[in-house]
């Protein structure tokens, strides 16, 4: 199987899931985690550091291994709460990104907030995330904020509350679904392209 954040064929692999494992699982996000298999993501807990996130992972690579993360996972089952998490995404080889409730948080992949601007903080709930270079959009039911990596500037803010919207698509362009408030016979499809004044539709 070809796989592109590496940019090479790798062999198709499978690990076995715990039978107490409950669906559906948030996140579910192969990372790679600079070894010879990606790591598939399957839970984000909090942990008794208010900077600190446990993460719950599915290794391919040896057995051992794997019950090992198994192990692991079964002990921060029971001391920590897992997040309800909206979406997940790597941004670099030692980076990821995730959102659960109205926060954005960015961690290494110990799960440890890098840099004092790790944690963006929206007045709603996030539905979607879509990061770029130096800027990150915020997706809820009624538009989409973005924000400065560098600052936490808002760089746009589309609110529109006649209308739901919802991303159904990310590849190079967002597309969006959309239709009125109290209406659901009539759906528009809207693509966003860049991410600073540009509209929904």
């Amino acid at each position: 199987m070809w796989y592109e954040p590496l940019n090479k064929f790798l062999l198709v692999r499978s690990a076995e899931l715990d039978a107490e494992t409950r669906f559906p699982l948030s996140p579910f996000k192969l990372i790679n985690t600079r070894t010879d298999f990606p790591q598939l993501c399957t839970g984000i807990r909090t942990t008794d550091c208010t900077d600190k996130y446990k993460f719950d992972w599915i290794t391919f690579g040896d057995q051992e291994q794997v019950r090992s993360v198994k192990e692991m996972t079964e002990i921060s089952r029971f001391c920590h709460s897992k997040l309800n998490v909206a979406t997940m995404s790597q941004l670099g080889r030692d980076s990821v990104l995730f959102a659960y409730r109205n926060k954005v948080v960015i961690t290494n992949l110990e799960g440890c907030e890098k840099t004092k601007l790790s944690v963006f903080t929206f007045n709603f709930n996030i539905e979607y995330v879509h990061c770029m270079t130096d800027s990150i959009l915020a997706f809820h039911p009624h538009g989409v904020q973005g924000r400065c990596l560098s600052n936490n500037t808002v760089t746009q803010d589309i609110l529109d509350m006649s209308k739901i919207y919802r991303v159904i698509g990310n590849d190079r362009v967002i597309t969006l679904k959309s239709h009125p408030l109290y209406s659901c016979e009539k759906y528009d499809i809207c693509l966003l392209t860049g991410h600073e004044a540009t509209p929904l539709e």
